[in-house]
């Protein structure tokens, strides 16, 4: 790389303002205030969702539901997801996160109340509706999440950042499954709805009191992101800007086709593995052995997020494909392990294994990518954008998926993941030595210097 090259492309310190300064005492335990009510709603958001991988066989045998209506219903909520991700995210760059993601937990709590107080009908369609809208509302959080933050955390501390990410939606898919189980068995599958529908009630007025978009709303200098330069960082971008900047990006289209192919895997994985223990095992969802599963499940996924994050950072200084790509290649060697043998313990064990080399790419690409790909301006469009393409592949593993299980068994099931894991690993593959900045789409010929240098 020329000396003037160099020059242009200064590195970028993980731990400065933009001025140059050092954070303060002060502005770190700012930030760890703004960042902990945002953890503990995207939790809540998560129980919001898993809450429903439980409670689908209680409610469809209380309605005679087959498979494909209980994939249909999940399916209707993975498109209303993907929908609100698109519309949401260009949103929440204009009005910024923290107003978005407490509307979303609002929505979120009164569809839950909802979806419970439905069951007196007991109508599929009605449920649908219900469901569809809790999903548009959830999926006001992650482009809010990575909104916030990318102006609290410079290029340098994302990956780490997201990899505390991943532990929320971790947390909060454990309370979800091991809590569902435990209410369902005592209580009623209503009840999976309407605690933790007032869970997020609470927790979306918290944040909206103690929650700052940006550092400077509490007088602090921005934060070095490793972006240009955010001089009227202050005046929202219109929505022409936020689109043209995503939709002309190769790695933001790349990775969201990657995320595609991790929602397949992701949600074919977690929605559908209660009801394959349950169907070959028999191993109910109030047992011993799957509430060992479902606790143990969450801590590989936090390892996991948390290995993709702090490899980003330092091995890979700051480029997030070459991680995501070695974990979906992780993810297609347990499967076919757990494709060619099968039992209740292998079968237990290769869950906690897939969910840590899943919840890597998840947390990097959704959280840290977007953030360095769609920048201060437009982090919240590249996160819905990115996060939508994720939920279109839930759609397919659920509505087309619960129609494969039926017609081909639990081995149809697998190779449908096998497939998307393998896939997803070459479309990231694609953007090994590509990192922020790179937007003249020339060769990367020279190693980087420092975390967050533009490559050229």
């Amino acid at each position: 790389m020329s000396a003037t090259a160099t020059a242009q492309t200064p590195p970028v310190s993980p731990h400065r303002f933009a001025n140059g300064a050092h954070y303060t005492a002060d502005f770190l335990w700012r930030r760890r205030r703004n960042w902990l009510p945002i953890f503990f709603l995207y939790a809540t958001f998560y129980m919001c969702r898993y809450n429903m991988n439980v409670a689908k066989a209680f409610v469809g045998f209380d309605y005679g539901w087959t498979k494909a209506m209980i994939g249909d219903l999940v399916g209707m909520w993975a498109i209303a997801y993907a929908a609100g991700q698109f519309i949401n995210g260009q949103i929440a760059d204009k009005i910024g996160g923290r107003t978005m993601m407490f509307v979303g937990a609002m929505i979120t709590a009164a569809a839950n109340f909802a979806f419970g107080f439905a069951g007196a009908v007991g109508s599929l369609s009605l449920f649908i509706v219900i469901w569809m809208i809790s999903g548009f509302g959830q999926s006001m959080g992650a482009p809010s999440f990575v909104k916030i933050n990318s102006t609290w955390f410079g290029l340098s501390e994302r990956g780490i950042f997201t990899g505390i990410f991943g532990i929320c939606t971790q947390l909060g898919s454990a309370l979800a499954l091991s809590m569902t189980g435990f209410i369902v068995a005592a209580m009623h599958w209503r009840w999976a709805f309407f605690i933790p529908g007032t869970i997020a009630l609470v927790y979306g007025i918290m944040l909206f009191v103690m929650v700052r978009d940006r550092p400077e709303a509490e007088g602090y200098p921005s934060v070095d992101t490793g972006e240009a330069p955010a001089d009227d960082d202050e005046k929202p971008p219109g929505m022409a800007y936020t689109l043209k900047l995503v939709f002309t990006s190769k790695p933001i289209l790349l990775i969201s086709f990657g995320y595609f192919c991790l929602g397949v895997v992701r949600y074919g994985l977690f929605i559908w593995y209660p009801d394959y223990l349950r169907e070959v095992h028999h191993i109910s969802t109030d047992s011993p052995t799957f509430q060992v599963v479902s606790v143990v499940i969450p801590f590989a996924g936090m390892a996991g997020a948390l290995a993709a994050g702090y490899v980003s950072d330092t091995i890979f200084t700051a480029r997030r494909a070459p991680v995501a790509a070695l974990m979906y290649l992780g993810q297609a060697a347990m499967m076919v392990i757990f494709y060619l043998v099968a039992g209740p313990v292998i079968s237990g064990v290769l869950f906690v294994f897939l969910a840590f080399f899943v919840n890597g790419p998840h947390s990097l690409l959704g959280g840290a990518a977007s953030m360095d790909f769609g920048g201060r301006k437009a982090a919240a469009s590249a996160a819905g954008i990115i996060d939508a393409f994720q939920y279109v592949g839930m759609f397919l593993i659920t509505s087309v998926g619960g129609r494969v299980i039926q017609s081909y068994g639990w081995n149809g099931w697998v190779v449908m993941l096998i497939v998307a894991a393998l896939l997803g690993a070459g479309l990231l593959s694609v953007l090994w030595n590509v990192r922020p900045g790179d937007s003249k789409k020339e060769p990367i010929d020279a190693p980087a210097t420092a975390a967050g240098e533009v490559m050229a």
